[in-house]
């Protein structure tokens, strides 16, 4: 999985603490969900998800039943 990172502002975690500032949020699907396992069998990060700082989440939200792409058109 992809570690945080705003997609509207860039901001990332400085410390351990402010992993818990960060949320994923699943965004409406587009498509079948797609598996992405590398060769020593990790899978990669959820369709449809996109992490969002504490400031940025709840804009975030209320886009959820949009397609990812369509939300963060109008996020940024």
């Amino acid at each position: 999985m992809m570690p945080p990172w705003c997609a509207v502002c860039g901001a990332r975690p400085g410390s351990d603490a402010e992993y818990r500032q960060f949320r994923l949020v699943y965004f409406r699907e587009t498509g079948p969900p797609q598996t992405d396992i590398d060769e020593d069998g990790w899978a990669g990060h959820p369709d449809n998800a996109v992490w969002f700082c504490a400031p940025h989440l709840p804009s975030a939200e209320a886009l959820r039943h949009l397609p990812a792409g369509e939300a963060l058109a109008r996020l940024r």
